[in-house]
């Protein structure tokens, strides 16, 4: 049972990412370190564990402004409950930040060699 409402779940979260954020499952795969085959699983059917499953909980309720659970995910039909329906249309969703990403890439790489490391060693302090 765990594994037709999670694919169904799992392909309905990904086409509401898209729609809202345009996400792919490729933006997915990057940002989570899930790979893609992995991902292709899910949609033949296979239900993700542990770490796994957090991982696309978390993903989901961050990018979709979601409060799923591994309970829901696993069990609720999401397109056809009230609760996460109303969540998903009334919430604005976290606006994915890849073009800011790829502008602040592009001022790092203008910077001089010697205050890249400046800036490396900054982070290095942050971990």
């Amino acid at each position: 049972m765990h594994s037709n409402i999670f694919n169904t779940n799992i392909k309905y979260l990904f086409n509401l990412n898209k729609q809202k954020n345009n996400l792919k499952k490729i933006d997915f795969s990057r940002d989570t370190g899930i790979a893609q085959s992995t991902i292709t699983t899910w949609n033949k059917g296979v239900v993700p564990k542990g770490n796994n499953l957090k991982t696309v909980i978390e993903y989901f309720n961050k990018h979709l402004g979601l409060e799923l659970t591994s309970d829901s995910i696993l069990e609720t039909d999401l397109q056809k409950d009230s609760k996460y329906i109303k969540k998903i249309m009334h919430e604005p969703a976290v606006k994915y930040t890849a073009n800011i990403d790829a502008e602040i890439i592009k001022e790092l790489k203008r910077l001089k060699a010697s205050t890249k490391e400046n800036i490396l060693h900054l982070l290095k302090d942050l971990e």
